[in-house]
């Protein structure tokens, strides 16, 4: 993934437990949370239910949300959630970038 995205790009992640690994092998992009996403909540409770309803499959076409309300650009998705990707894959401002076994990475235009 560090070759696949330009540094300091935000990435909007989908589990907050993703942040180890994503930090570790990338720490020149900048994620949403490195700690529980209760934060997100506290610091704006409209933006924290956006992010729930987005990794949670509820909003149909996210990338515009994503961009618009994240400032991301890129997503990076593991496997857990099916209806998200599905929605991501479906988006037509979205381009997948990078599949793993567990994760995937889209970039959204």
């Amino acid at each position: 993934m560090k070759y696949e995205i330009p540094n300091n790009a935000t990435v909007f992640h989908s589990r907050w437990d993703n942040f180890p690994e994503l930090f570790f092998y990338n720490h020149n992009n900048y994620y949403l949370f490195g700690l529980t996403p209760d934060f997100i909540y506290v610091y704006d409770p409209e933006l924290g239910k956006l992010y729930d309803d987005i990794r949670n499959g509820k909003i149909m076409f996210p990338a515009k949300d994503i961009k618009g309300s994240f400032n991301s650009s890129y997503v990076f998705i593991d496997n857990r959630y099916k209806t998200f990707e599905r929605n991501l894959k479906y988006d037509k401002g979205t381009k997948l970038l990078f599949t793993g076994e567990e994760c995937r990475v889209y970039e959204l235009y």
